[in-house]
């Protein structure tokens, strides 16, 4: 995944737009995290499975397919404490800022 195309560091670079370093650097902890996880591939589909899955409601989501190998880095994100820690961290900073969109919540 090329830099420039990575939806992770466009995030990172809205976020410091925002001038929120909290927020920024919990996010860029998360992401750090992920690309020591994930192979460049997997990095790809995860982006990609939560663009999809952020644009859906819950509802809607519930019907959406899984492939196998997205069911594999979910598997493997889910089972790796730090990047949950990570997440969860980031997750919580959202919603004492009151960011956090519960619509999309799974």
């Amino acid at each position: 995944m090329e830099l420039q195309h990575d939806p992770f560091d466009r995030a990172m670079n809205r976020w410091a737009k925002m001038d929120q370093p909290e927020l920024l650097d919990a996010y860029t902890r998360y992401v750090a995290q992920l690309k020591a996880i994930l192979t460049p591939q997997e990095l790809a589909t995860y982006a990609g499975m939560y663009q999809r899955d952020h644009r859906e409601p819950i509802e809607q989501g519930a019907a959406t397919q899984v492939l196998p190998a997205e069911e594999a880095i979910r598997t493997k994100l889910t089972t790796s404490p730090a990047v949950f820690a990570l997440y969860q961290q980031f997750i919580d900073l959202l919603a004492t800022k009151h960011w956090l969109d519960r619509t999309f919540e799974r």
